[in-house]
């Protein structure tokens, strides 16, 4: 992760925590073809989708994929898979549903990495 990412996450967890300026889900979002391309959809956004309102510019028809990548330096396989998960995963709707929590998790990794036995949320999952 870059220097740049991780202020880029810095932002995101100050904006979730501070300015939060749209509807939040983890899980339930705009996903159609306009909003998947589009810079900002205006509709309910996971944390990754909070990144444009948070100052973290998105490219036109960049995929939120490729942007979290690019900005956030997680990607949905390989080496970062398992940070995404930690910071954005949709199964996070099952345990903590809001914008604090995810900013909670990005300081939390920001400051000292994923937790020891964190396993990936999911409905059976309790902290």
């Amino acid at each position: 992760m870059t220097t740049e990412q991780r202020e880029n996450l810095k932002k995101l967890a100050y904006y979730l925590l501070n300015e939060l300026k749209a509807d939040f889900d983890m899980c339930e979002f705009g996903d159609d073809y306009c909003c998947w391309t589009s810079i900002t959809c205006g509709s309910v956004g996971c944390a990754i989708g909070h990144g444009p309102y948070a100052g973290i510019t998105k490219i036109n028809y960049e995929g939120w994929s490729t942007y979290a990548h690019r900005v956030f330096g997680v990607a949905q396989t390989g080496d970062t898979h398992f940070i995404r998960k930690y910071l954005f995963d949709s199964d996070w709707k099952m345990v903590d549903n809001t914008p604090v929590g995810a900013a909670r998790r990005i300081i939390r990794y920001l400051s000292s990495g994923i937790p020891e036995g964190f396993v990936i949320p999911h409905k059976d999952y309790v902290l």
